[in-house]
């Protein structure tokens, strides 16, 4: 009802207050995508992961978090980690219709960062 009715947001809020409810974004995994990936060595232990975030939505989506495992060339885990939107460059709880650039820099110090050599990145709500 808050998607297709913004003005009644703030009437829905106050009552999940009260109630002990959450009124927000809805949750669309269906409709948010990763178009398009790079994992880019910067300097020894420095990363760049750019991502280009889809939301096929006709409405704004709460904003997913993303799973980010970097393997080595048997495909084995050497580091997972999990980025929720609030850690996100420009962090935003929801996302528009269309698409948005994301660039996370990540610090890799351990012997894993000499022998990784792929990636996977999943997006989705806790």
């Amino acid at each position: 009802l808050t998607v297709r009715y913004p003005a009644s947001a703030t009437w829905f809020q106050q009552a999940c207050q009260l109630a002990g409810c959450y009124a927000g974004a809805p949750r669309a995994i269906e409709q948010v995508s990763i178009d398009s990936s790079a994992l880019l060595r910067r300097s020894a232990g420095s990363y760049a992961f750019d991502m280009v975030v889809k939301n096929a939505a006709q409405v704004d989506v709460a904003t997913p978090a993303l799973e980010l495992t970097l393997t080595d060339a048997n495909d084995q885990v050497l580091v997972r980690r999990v980025l929720a939107p609030s850690d996100w460059p420009e962090p935003r709880e929801t996302l528009a219709p269309g698409d948005r650039a994301v660039r996370l820099d990540l610090l890799l110090d351990g012997p894993e960062a000499a022998v990784m050599t792929g990636y996977r990145a999943v997006l989705f709500y806790p």
